[in-house]
This record gives C-alpha cells, structure tokens and sequence, in this order.
C-alpha cells in the first residue's frame, strides 16, 4: 500500500501559495491582496490564470511588477482547474503548499498559523483551517481530525451519499494547507477533474497521513451562484459522483488501497440496520476488553 515519508518541517519554510483563477477579475485584487498581506517571512506565489477573457491577465500582469514576494504568472488556455493546479504545483518550490481560489481572501495570520501547526502536529495528511461563507458563517460545521484511512479500510466500500461521518471532512480549496511531500505523491490532478480538484487531493492525501483541523477561521470562502458545486455542469450528482469519485478510486486502486467510494442513495434505507449491527459490536467489544473500533 502506498506509503510517504513526510519529513519535518524546516526552521522557517518556504511557503508557496497556487491561486488559480478564471474570469474572476472582479474578486482577483483582494485575493492577491489577501496574500500580499501575509505576515509570513517567506512565501512565493504562483498564480495561474485558466484562460480568462475578463481582463484578468491585465490585473495579473500589473500585480507582478509590484508584488512584495516572488511571483510568477501562467496563462493557460481553458482547461479547467485541475490543469490550473498541475501547472502551479510544478512551478511550486516550497514545503508548505497553500491553495487559494481567485474569489476568496485569507486573514493575514493565515500562513504563519498554519505553518505553527504543522510543526505542533507532524505527519499529517491534510491540513486545514475553517473558513467563512462572507456571512459570518462557517464554512463546513464540523472540522473532523484523525485517521481516515483506518475508518475507511474498516468499511471496504465507502457510501457518500450516507457514511457524511466518513467523506465530508475537508474545507474548500482556500482553506488546505499541504506538506510537499503529500502532493508529490498525489500529483497530478487528472485533467478530467476540471472543478474541485480539491476534493480530488483532500481525499488522497487523507489516505497518506492523518487530517489535522485547526479550528481558526482564517480566510473567506465567497458563496456565490457561480460556485463550481453551484453549477449544473459541476453539481454533486452530475459531475462529482460520475467524474471526480471514479478518478479518486482508481487512485487508491493504483496505490493498493483496499478502500473504494461509491455513491448508493437508496442504501439510507438500511441505515437503521447498520446502526444496530454497529452498537452490537461496541458493545461486544468493550465487554471483551477490546478497543473500540473507528
């Protein structure tokens, strides 16, 4: 089964920020802003624009010649963000690995926190803060922590249309912090996922390493109607469970994973049965001294 050293953290890495972006020139300025701020002393950014006709390009331009860090500007023709992310990742040269989307905004704390975490906490997988919907609200209710991949293996076959405890674990894109060497084991992105690739990454790179939350909300998430689940081309049923669920199977299959996601709707009505079968078997455990499972 695929296995990855994740090293330690150096004193002060370097931090690399991939925002991508695509006909989003109106949100672009703070975005980049929002990294421009960061109170981190060593960062670069890649940003990589999939091909806008927006007048983005001219905003993109104008920012490198007065950027305060490194930057460097890819224009690509539209081939989504999954090609989006292949191309900064291959620019990228730091430890840490941070994913901005062109209509979200970070605090300035946001990577020198984060960077403190993964120190506290090696080893991880996926690391992630809670964002906000711009409303004051959070982003995703609960931020779940720990081993995924022992869960996962416990069931086999992984329902995400029922097991939510199991598949509904990470923030969006703006909101995940990566060790390098999590995402060179993951990388590339299929070109095929060409909206969240988030979940494409997250989901493999909790099967290398645990997920460790850091329950700060430390950036901005626009919820908009042009949000990519939003759309009818890349909604749940039409595009995520046909496109991203199959390309994130044949990963792990790759990768000797005996785990495999699937989406049954209809199973909700054995979710009853499971509960029983499930609060048996603790109850058989604990009265054997055994540890409980998941």
């Amino acid at each position: 089964m695929k296995q990855v050293a994740i090293p330690p953290l150096s004193e002060t890495p370097l931090v690399s920020v991939i925002l991508s972006s695509y006909n989003y020139g109106r949100y672009l300025p703070a975005a980049l802003e929002s990294v421009f701020a960061q109170n981190w002393p060593r960062l670069e950014l890649i940003a990589v624009d999939d091909g806008s006709s927006d007048g983005s390009r001219a905003l993109l331009e104008s920012a490198r010649e007065t950027a305060p860090v490194p930057m460097q500007v890819v224009f690509q023709e539209h081939r989504g963000q999954g090609a989006a992310w292949n191309a900064g990742f291959a620019l990228a040269k730091g430890e840490v690995v941070c994913f901005l989307d062109s209509d979200d905004a970070w605090l300035p704390e946001k990577a020198a926190e984060m960077v403190a975490f993964m120190r506290a906490v090696p080893g991880g997988g996926v690391y992630q803060h809670q964002l906000d919907d711009g409303r004051g609200n959070a982003c995703l209710g609960m931020l779940r922590s720990g081993d995924l991949l022992a869960r996962w293996r416990a069931c086999g076959r992984v329902n995400t249309a029922l097991r939510h405890d199991l598949t509904v674990f990470h923030v969006p894109s703006s909101g995940l912090v990566f060790h390098r060497a999590v995402l060179e084991a993951v990388f590339p992105v299929p070109e095929a996922v060409a909206a969240s690739p988030d979940s494409y990454v997250a989901y493999l790179a909790a099967a290398l390493g645990p997920v460790c939350s850091w329950p700060r909300t430390l950036g901005t998430w626009r919820s908009h109607a042009e949000n990519a689940g939003k759309s009818s081309r890349f909604s749940y049923r039409d595009y995520w469970v046909p496109v991203v669920l199959p390309e994130i199977n044949r990963r792990l299959a790759e990768w000797g994973v005996p785990v495999v996601f699937e989406h049954r709707p209809a199973a909700v009505l054995l979710e009853p049965l499971r509960q029983l079968r499930e609060a048996r078997e603790r109850r058989r455990r604990k009265a054997a001294g055994l540890p409980p499972f998941g």
